[in-house]
């Protein structure tokens, strides 16, 4: 199964280091740290995508069906905006998360299995808060990777023995 826990645990702090700034999850219930960061949502875990699961056989001998390797490409979708005070802060750093996934970000994904599919356009998603306007610049990306699952088939029939 997708692990996307451990994909964002990969990916984040690559990103974290390379704006400067802290990255945290969207929709929290605890206080977000001083402007700017950066929130991120996966907004679509799982995309639809054709065709069925491959199957690699568990063991080298052909004949060994009770254990088999599935796997299938995925991709899934993450939202990332920028927060500031300022609107030239909040585009600055969506610029910066954009190119590293046009760039760098890329070839350290690839090293990992994840292949960027698409960036979305970078948008202004400014919020009107009380008294001041939270400044909000963001972007999507499609991210791909392979899924794997084991199944041992106990139950299998091995052969079958017909009488006329």
């Amino acid at each position: 199964m997708l692990n996307l826990r451990d994909i964002s645990a990969l990916m984040l702090p690559r990103l974290k280091e390379h704006l400067g700034i802290p990255i945290i999850r969207s929709s929290q219930l605890h206080k977000p740290p001083p402007y700017p960061y950066v929130t991120y949502t996966i907004t679509s875990p799982r995309l639809p995508n054709r065709g069925s699961y491959g199957i690699i056989p568990g063991s080298d001998d052909p004949n060994d069906e009770l254990s088999r390797l599935y796997f299938k490409q995925i991709k899934f979708v993450v939202s990332f905006t920028v927060a500031a005070l300022d609107q030239d802060a909040a585009y600055h750093y969506s610029a910066l998360a954009y190119e590293w996934f046009e760039l760098d970000g890329v070839a350290f994904l690839r090293d990992h299995n994840i292949g960027v599919v698409r960036l979305e356009p970078m948008t202004a998603r400014d919020n009107a808060l009380t008294i001041e306007t939270e400044y909000r610049h963001g972007f999507d990306v499609r991210l791909s990777t392979i899924d794997f699952a084991q199944r041992d088939h106990e139950d299998f029939i091995q052969s079958i023995e017909l009488k006329e």
